[in-house]
């Protein structure tokens, strides 16, 4: 890694200790330098603007998302067991602290009306094309009903997992899910979607 990345990679870190703490109108740009350990003059010559920072970390962070989420598709096995380890999946990332800051951060930026919501809204758009492809090679592979698409599908089950899961901790509904209630919501994601798309 050259300097010029070192410094780079220094500062979104910096940055995101600062966003997720503050959010990003409250954050400042002279702590992140300096907890980049950068002077203000570099910071802002690479990211002149917190929002321009902003889209940086995202990038960064939807990167390694990408690299470290795998939801593997085996035809050999039922659309039952596969679709309970998605869930597995799924839900774990939703219970992660940091995802639940992160989407906090996300969705306060999200709801202002700037020119860099349709910006956002791609780099959140890319990170369901993993699940995209997962739900076409089900649907291709004729254990899921192909009168539906895989985005129509994977929306289904995001809003299922979201709405059950993610959203009620993030926006502060409750502080935490009990075991029981996490085995309970699986079940309930598991059966609402194979009996809404299932052909096994």
């Amino acid at each position: 890694m050259s300097r010029k990345e070192e410094k780079d990679i220094a500062i979104l870190r910096a940055a995101e200790k600062e966003f997720l703490c503050k959010g990003l109108e409250a954050a400042s740009m002279e702590n992140i330098s300096k907890e980049a350990g950068v002077s203000k003059r570099t910071l802002y010559k690479y990211y002149p603007t917190k929002s321009q920072l902003f889209n940086g970390l995202l990038d960064l962070i939807f990167m390694q998302y990408k690299e470290t989420i795998d939801y593997p598709y085996d035809s050999s096995k039922s659309l039952e067991e596969l679709f309970t380890k998605i869930v597995d999946i799924k839900v774990t990332v939703c219970l992660d602290p940091y995802t639940i800051k992160l989407s906090k951060l996300i969705f306060s930026e999200n709801l202002k009306d700037t020119e860099d919501n349709t910006e956002l809204l791609e780099k959140i758009e890319s990170l369901k094309e993993y699940l995209y492809d997962w739900f076409a090679k089900a649907i291709t592979d004729g254990k899921i009903n192909a009168n539906y698409g895989p985005k129509e599908v994977a929306k289904f089950f995001i809003s299922l997992v979201d709405g059950l899961v993610l959203w009620p901790l993030m926006l502060g509904l409750k502080k935490e899910h009990t075991e029981i209630e996490i085995k309970a919501y699986k079940k309930i994601i598991v059966d609402s979607f194979l009996k809404t798309f299932s052909n096994e």
